[in-house]
């Protein structure tokens, strides 16, 4: 093998072409983060039953349960949490960074994205809000609506 073919580079033109190799990758990984990939899902209307005695960890205020509905929330997950005696909130658990499946909540107050640590309130009053990270937006929210009489949750998606 002839090395005279071999481009040799000086240490200090070799430091500019990697500096401005990182450069680059770095500026696209920032634009990438900074963009959110997961917008809000276009409301139908449809609703869904959901039945408490199926769902057993609602039967207690602050219990949580996920579910996935095929035909709503593009198939994505949603957090079904009982708020009250008498109340339901239901939120996707699709982060507005980059569209990651949250995790179920480790405690009654959030959930938290395991991508990059957005937080997102369970909480009654704050439901779906972004309390931290690096989200800056609400998770969408569905209304939720609660039948005593056969103890069954509508949710309107």
């Amino acid at each position: 093998m002839n090395n005279n073919n071999i481009k040799r580079y000086e240490r200090r033109e070799f430091i500019k072409i990697l500096s401005i190799a990182a450069a680059s990758c770095a500026s696209t990984c920032l634009y990438a983060c900074s963009e959110s990939t997961s917008s809000p899902v276009t409301l139908t209307g449809k609703k869904i039953e959901v039945r408490l005695e199926d769902n057993t960890t609602l039967l207690t205020v602050g219990g949580s349960v996920r579910k996935t509905f095929s035909e709503v929330n593009n198939g994505r997950p949603v957090l079904i949490v009982r708020t009250s005696e008498t109340s339901f909130r239901t939120m996707t658990m699709v982060c507005t960074h980059q569209g990651t499946t949250i995790n179920n909540p480790s405690d009654n107050k959030k959930v938290i994205c395991p991508n990059h640590g957005a937080q997102f309130s369970i909480a009654d009053g704050n439901f779906g809000k972004n309390i931290g990270g690096q989200s800056t937006a609400d998770l969408q929210t569905f209304e939720t609506t609660f039948n005593p009489t056969n103890n069954t949750l509508t949710i309107t998606f």
